[in-house]
């Protein structure tokens, strides 16, 4: 099978390699293993991102098609012709057409995928992480009015398609939409990166570690917030930040700020941003506790499969997927969002009852066990082939590629 992907994340062919982030270049190694051939339709890096194309793929089978610069959205929907030219030469060789969303150019993908089966993996609401954004209103008030067309095209789409999503409140939102859905995991935790301690928190300082993109969405501010308080109770807790800035989102200086005002700056550390891979997990294992306190609805984080992995308590916000998939006080410590005083609590309560630590230890890491990345690719395109094949037929019969209304598809457990 020839299947081709499109997302809006960049990448660039460089001395024979293809190279691209972590995220990416993993979920496309990983469904590479189970095709003929995966034809990435990818724009290539602008300057400034270039030192975030870490990850060089692996397999032979990952074919890169350069569909232009990562340039503004504004640019891309303006000369939408431009940079859909190569996938509208290529689509005749593919069997079907895996498009990740967000993206700003699905609209033109899809509908140049008419006579292909279509599959769309949603992992996240663009309209609801662009109101939760910094941005100018006036640019936010455009880019909003852009993705709630470009959802009511998702939506048409859907109808003829075969759609994936990572969580459960995604689930419920596509369930009457799609032709037919399936609820994966994407991760980038593979089975050798699995790492088991059956405690942690055995000595003070503990180590409160974040992950991630710096972002007010990411709830950081309430994250210092509740790291002060512990403080203040008598508790010393440092707080570990790993990630880059945001563009025009000052929210670091911010934090700093925060533990500058209660002369506890030397309890705040950030590592600025690391790549996937050893380094990245050598700072999970060596901090006590994982904190992510998200204030806008979001899929499912990537980097609480990657805390579970290396055997950290989480504590986490009850928004987006979150609380559909994790059990409160099971798998995780749930709080409410924008609620500092939660966090500090939850905090506290992983650190003074090692009977429940090693609970959500325990069962965080036998989460993620059973969804690593090569079972989740691997069932993954399962769906995918399942699909694929009922559309064959449906051509067959009628001597072009039209889509049946009601695709018999295997039954796969979930």
């Amino acid at each position: 099978m020839k299947l081709g992907f499109h997302y809006h994340i960049p990448a660039i062919k460089m001395d024979g390699q293809i190279r691209t982030t972590a995220q990416q270049g993993l979920f496309m190694d990983g469904l590479a293993d189970h095709c003929d051939e995966l034809v990435c339709f990818l724009h290539s890096p602008r300057k400034e991102e270039l030192q975030s194309m870490e990850y060089v793929i692996e397999s032979k089978k990952v074919k890169l098609v350069n569909i232009g610069i990562h340039a503004r959205v504004y640019v891309r929907l303006l000369l939408q012709s431009y940079f859909v030219r190569e996938f509208k030469r290529g689509r005749k060789n593919l069997d079907a057409l895996l498009i990740r969303q967000p993206s700003p150019l699905f609209p033109f993908f899809a509908k140049l995928s008419s006579q292909l089966p279509l599959i769309l993996l949603i992992v996240g609401d663009a309209v609801e992480e662009v109101k939760a954004s910094q941005l100018a209103w006036w640019r936010k008030s455009i880019i909003q009015a852009y993705y709630k067309y470009s959802l009511r095209q998702l939506e048409k789409s859907a109808s003829r398609s075969l759609v994936l999503v990572n969580n459960k409140s995604s689930e419920l939102q596509w369930r009457n939409k799609a032709q037919s859905l399936k609820r994966i995991t994407t991760t980038t935790v593979k089975a050798d990166d699995l790492y088991y301690r059956t405690d942690t928190c055995k000595r003070f300082p503990i180590r409160l570690l974040f992950v991630g993109r710096l972002d007010r969405q990411k709830g950081l501010s309430d994250i210092a917030q509740a790291t002060i308080k512990l403080n203040r109770k008598g508790m010393d807790v440092r707080l570990h930040i790993v990630g880059h800035a945001t563009t025009n989102d000052p929210v670091l200086d911010e934090v700093k700020e925060i533990f500058s005002r209660h002369s506890m700056i030397h309890k705040l550390e950030h590592h600025g941003y690391l790549s996937l891979g050893p380094d990245l997990y050598h700072i999970y294992r060596k901090a006590d506790i994982f904190i992510t306190a998200s204030i806008a609805s979001e899929g499912f984080p990537r980097t609480i499969w990657e805390a579970f992995s290396q055997s950290l308590p989480v504590v986490a916000t009850k928004i987006g997927g979150i609380p559909l998939l994790l059990a409160d006080r099971t798998h995780a410590m749930l709080c409410a969002p924008r609620n500092p005083d939660q966090l500090a609590d939850a905090v506290q309560e992983i650190i003074g009852d090692q009977e429940l630590r090693r609970k959500l230890i325990r069962n965080g890491h036998d989460l993620v066990s059973k969804n690593t990345l090569e079972k989740t690719a691997e069932t993954t395109m399962e769906y995918i082939k399942c699909w694929i094949d009922p559309q064959r037929v449906g051509a067959q019969e009628n001597g072009k590629a039209t889509m049946p209304n009601k695709p018999e598809l295997c039954n796969l457990q979930e």
